[in-house]
């Protein structure tokens, strides 16, 4: 039997994740340094008789702050490829992982509540979480709440998302 055509296939947003202020605030202090490097030209004489040229310190500053952002980086980039949400008419599939992976269903006929959470930057951006309440038992994992509940995170659109589960949940009664 053919698998049903999906209605939506979702992932997380890069600019949901809360982790992309630190990118920001990396990004404003990479320009910051670049900038003082390019007013500094001369080197600052310590009473220890050593000279620290101002140049080197940037470099090395700029080095690590280079580093963490690209950590941040890839931790974000691994979050959004490990998740997939995929709505079908007849099922909603929660699926996490890269090489193992784990999947949770959730029919739309079993949905008793269905919730869009967004903080301030996730509403700037248009993101939000979907929480949905389900009749069905639901093991507690990453994605999972122990009272029957599953998280969607950083869903681009979510009132719309919300919208298009209410409208199969209808169909599926």
């Amino acid at each position: 039997m053919p698998q049903p055509t999906p209605i939506k296939v979702l992932r997380p947003s890069f600019f949901g994740h809360p982790s992309i202020l630190k990118l920001i605030l990396s990004a404003m202090m990479l320009l910051g340094l670049l900038a003082v490097y390019l007013m500094e030209t001369f080197t600052v004489p310590l009473n220890l008789g050593v000279t620290i040229h101002p140049n080197t310190i940037i470099y090395y500053t700029a080095i690590v702050i280079i580093l963490l952002s690209s950590l941040t980086s890839l931790k974000i980039l691994f979050f959004i490829w490990k998740r997939k949400y995929t709505i079908l008419p007849n099922e909603l599939i929660m699926r996490i992982g890269i090489i193992s992976f784990e999947t949770n269903s959730v029919f739309p006929s079993s949905i008793t509540s269905i919730e869009v959470q967004a903080s301030i930057l996730q509403k700037i951006f248009g993101y939000g979480d979907l929480v949905l309440g389900s009749s069905s038992t639901v093991s507690v994992d990453e994605g999972g709440l122990s009272d029957g509940r599953v998280r969607w995170r950083m869903i681009k659109n979510p009132r719309s998302v919300k919208r298009t589960i209410k409208q199969l949940r209808l169909k599926n009664k």
